[in-house]
């Protein structure tokens, strides 16, 4: 039988989802508004950008963007259609497929760049100082590390 959240485990939540909810707005406005891109797909390039080779498998993609599998790949499709990613198959596996970010999805991750980190500083640079941004930084990544571990009463 499981316990009756706290206030305080209620407060962390609301805020944790309000914050989220807001920075993704904010990210979202500014993008589309500098270069024509939403924060969901402007993420996916972000993604792919940052691995060793452009590249990702969809699974994994799926887990690190938090979208169904359906999702993802609707995302996908529309990404190819505008010239940004491409499939590509598993040359070990026929049933996966790659993600691969293009020369025309670089251009646009690195045109978003800047829109996205000056809405960060805006956002938490502004409002926090260094002690409590390294602060809720550990306190994320405990929370992230932890996500998988199961029930941790």
């Amino acid at each position: 039988m499981s316990r009756a959240f706290t206030d305080i485990e209620v407060d962390v939540y609301r805020s944790l989802f309000a914050v989220r909810s807001h920075f993704e707005w904010c990210l979202d406005e500014a993008l589309m508004a500098g270069c024509g891109i939403g924060f969901g797909d402007f993420e996916v390039l972000a993604i792919l950008g940052e691995s060793a080779d452009g590249s990702m498998r969809l699974s994994e993609l799926a887990e690190r963007t938090l979208l169904s599998r359906s999702a993802l790949s609707r995302r996908i499709d529309s990404l190819c259609a505008l010239g940004w990613v491409k499939r590509r198959s598993c040359p070990t596996d026929r049933r996966g497929t790659y993600a691969v970010i293009t020369a025309d999805g670089s251009e646009k991750l690195l045109t978003g760049l800047p829109i996205f980190h000056r809405v960060l500083r805006a956002e938490l640079g502004s409002k926090l100082n260094r002690a409590e941004l390294e602060e809720l930084s550990a306190l994320l990544a405990h929370l992230d590390s932890a996500r998988c571990d199961g029930d941790r009463n």
